[in-house]
């Protein structure tokens, strides 16, 4: 555990460099590697051990969902270094939990934010790493943020769809989903996806067109 304390007990760019250096970093020329989840589902040993180090020293929200597979692996030895990495980086998920929800609290009108935020409190709650109180507080702000971003899926899927190539992107459209089968609203869910099929077939379509098309898929064939 002390050990563990200590590697995160150093400078960002110390850090980064220290990675370069032992090959921590990903080699742009190399192929694609596999999701972090995916790795800790079935990856060798050593690299699932590898990516519970990397969370330790580079904490985000969205490694929780990986790290949630490693305390719940039938390796002993796994699940006992992901459960040293959840005591430290168990402050951190508590102060961010904070931090979202004091923003939820001064939000204006701002669907974007909104959704960013909703991407957050998901990722935290299912996390296993905060109390019921903490849990009960999320989900009450998740209710809030959820109602803003609806409102917004009205002025057309567009909106979300946004740099959707990049990895918050795809957490965004995934949380939006995950809303609209939340609250029932197929209909919107439909032409989300049906906006989504025509970007990827599509490129050049530009996204002040998407919404039309996402309403009216069948526009896409003419």
């Amino acid at each position: 555990m002390n050990a563990l304390h200590l590697s995160t007990a150093i400078e960002p760019d110390v850090r980064l460099c220290d990675d370069v250096g032992v090959g921590r970093t990903l080699d742009l020329g190399s192929a694609m590697p596999a999701s972090f989840p995916a790795l800790m589902e079935s990856g060798p040993l050593a690299k699932r051990q590898a990516i519970l180090g990397y969370i330790a020293r580079h904490f985000h929200p969205a490694y929780l969902a990986t790290l949630q597979i490693a305390l719940e692996s039938p390796e002993p030895t796994l699940r006992v270094q992901a459960a040293a990495v959840a005591a430290h980086v168990g402050p951190e998920v508590r102060n961010r939990l904070r931090q979202t929800l004091d923003r939820v609290a001064r939000l204006g009108d701002e669907p974007d934010v909104a959704l960013d935020l909703l991407c957050d409190l998901d990722l935290l709650v299912v996390s296993g790493l905060i109390d019921e109180s903490e849990r009960k507080a999320a989900n009450a702000a998740r209710r809030l943020l959820g109602d803003s971003v609806l409102v917004d899926v009205k002025k057309g899927p567009h909106r979300v769809l946004r740099g959707s190539d990049t990895t918050t992107a795809v957490l965004r459209i995934a949380t939006l989903e995950t809303l609209l089968l939340e609250r029932g609203r197929f209909a919107d869910l439909r032409a989300i996806r049906a906006a989504r099929q025509i970007r990827d077939t599509r490129p050049a379509v530009r996204f002040r067109r998407l919404a039309s098309l996402g309403r009216h898929p069948e526009a896409a064939q003419t």
